[in-house]
């Protein structure tokens, strides 16, 4: 017994006790404790060398299982032959591996790509532009990355800190959380540049991609993923001046939890009209049974493994926003990645999508006139005009890509 068989032993139990508050918190609504380091932990991996990981614990977020998770899987990693294999480590931490059933290979349970998503893709004709930077950028704000990771504040320790998570997050590669995340309740806003730069209320360009951008996004391997609980698409659209009324929202709620394929499906309390209510009286009334409505739903998806990202396309009001923002208790439910022309919505970071750049609007006017991309058209300055022509907007090249397609189909 030794400085190693002890830290694996420590860490381990400590990923125990942590995996309990969890359960107790999904059963019996507990609260969760925020982490502390344990004197246990800290004499441990002290001895074993690891008191870069210790400070980093320590000036880490409290709250976040999943940081103690990454730390704690680099070190038992390096505890030789006192350290459990990958695939047990990787289970014990919480990633999802199981074996397949007919192969007997790991595989890694991924959530399914939403049919709102697949809707707005069909749309395109032919295969969607990649947007790669724009879609890199989305990926950044949602998925853990050593950035996204708090460091210590002893700059000694930086290039550390970089490379311990890294190799941590190795570890997990081809394989999802599988316990609760306490990232829910980041919220990513999808929006572009003002018609009008100089004015502060001006709406955003609409048609350049938004809603594209986050269907490509919900498609990609590392979000499903990571986002292994499930991944909802809510049209919102503008609700007016109003919002939701209760039965549309109650409407909204259940075909989410239909996506999610729930055991339990909610069941609302019902509208009742009262006679001689005024308008403000009925609104009030309305709010109040749509955050109930909110809580039935959060008290059923609180349970849930993984972590769940809610895409929310073209929200146009705060208001509407707030009644998927999910919770139990003080813990926040899951990630939202929003597509809005708003530009003061209430969201922890946002990223702008430009119009196209020349061969992205060259390969869209291409696609939607139904031409191969190697066409002749391609390197032509005809083609180059047209972009230009259009502003390089999405929508308007489309439109006289159609246009220029049915000349060729009728006038040859």
């Amino acid at each position: 017994f030794n400085a190693k068989s002890a830290t694996c032993y420590v860490t381990m139990l400590e990923l125990l006790q942590r995996a309990s508050g969890e359960l107790k918190y999904i059963v019996d609504g507990d609260e969760q404790k925020e982490f502390e380091v344990s004197p246990q932990l800290r004499r441990a991996w002290t001895s074993s060398g690891h008191e870069a990981q210790v400070r980093m614990l320590e000036d880490g977020p409290k709250e976040d299982d999943y940081y103690f998770k990454l730390l704690a899987m680099n070190v038992v990693a390096q505890m030789d032959e006192w350290a459990p294999s990958q695939d047990d480590l990787r289970f014990v931490c919480c990633y999802d591996i199981s074996p397949d059933e007919e192969s007997g290979f790991y595989s890694s349970k991924m959530a399914d790509i939403p049919q709102g998503a697949t809707e707005v893709l069909d749309r395109i004709k032919g295969n969607p532009l990649p947007r790669e930077d724009v879609v890199s950028w989305v990926l950044r704000r949602l998925l853990p990355s050593p950035s996204d990771l708090p460091s210590s504040s002893n700059s000694s320790l930086l290039d550390d800190n970089t490379s311990v998570i890294s190799s941590a997050m190795s570890l997990t590669s081809g394989a999802s959380t599988r316990g609760r995340r306490t990232r829910g309740g980041n919220i990513v806003s999808l929006t572009a540049a003002p018609e009008d730069p100089y004015d502060p209320n001006s709406l955003a360009f609409g048609g350049v991609g938004k809603s594209t951008i986050a269907a490509l996004v919900a498609t990609k391997e590392q979000v499903r993923k990571e986002y292994n609980a499930g991944i909802v698409w809510i049209d919102v659209g503008n609700r007016g001046v109003y919002g939701f009324t209760y039965d549309e929202y109650c409407d909204v709620l259940s075909s989410m939890c239909l996506q999610l394929k729930l055991k339990d499906q909610p069941k609302f309390s019902e509208l009742v009209n009262v006679p001689g209510e005024s308008r403000i009286e009925l609104e009030r009334r309305e709010s109040k049974m749509m955050l109930e409505a909110r809580d039935k739903v959060s008290g059923l998806i609180r349970g849930r493994r993984g972590a769940l990202l809610l895409i929310l396309d073209d929200v146009w009001r705060n208001q509407d926003l707030e009644l998927f923002r999910f919770k139990w208790k003080k813990k926040k439910l899951c990630d939202i990645l929003v597509t809005t022309r708003v530009q003061g919505l209430l969201a922890s970071d946002f990223v702008n999508i430009d119009f196209l750049s020349m061969d992205e609007g060259i390969q869209l006017l291409l696609a939607e006139a139904g031409q191969s991309p190697d066409h002749v058209i391609s390197t032509s300055v005809e083609a180059k005009a047209i972009v230009r022509e259009c502003a390089n907007h999405p929508i308007a090249t489309k439109i006289v890509a159609r246009w220029l397609g049915l000349k060729h189909a009728t006038a040859g």
